[in-house]
């Protein structure tokens, strides 16, 4: 995802005359966004099943701990939502 984005930001931005540093770098930070939006959630999973944390253990599959992580969101905040907040752990604190 990060190479797709950032290649085709960088090759957009050739034609723009701005200093080849300056494209790399603007194109480097497009790239960043959906590499994190895609990263963050599968670091979480992955680091809940390596800790061995209650209910990720070695028989659960990465799809039931990716599930499990949503389903503890959904508890913790006591509302409607769809438990995806439980995904984006990290990116705020």
């Amino acid at each position: 995802v990060f190479f797709a984005v950032k290649d085709d930001v960088k090759s957009s931005l050739k034609e723009s005359g701005l200093p080849k540093w300056l494209s790399t770098s603007l194109a480097v930070a497009a790239g960043q966004v959906p590499y994190w939006v895609v990263r963050n959630p599968s670091e979480v999973v992955k680091t809940r099943q390596q800790a061995n944390i209650d209910g990720y253990g070695a028989n659960v599959s990465t799809f039931d701990a990716f599930n499990l992580v949503r389903e503890e969101s959904r508890k913790q905040s006591n509302s409607t939502s769809n438990g995806v907040e439980g995904l984006s752990a990290g990116y705020w604190e």
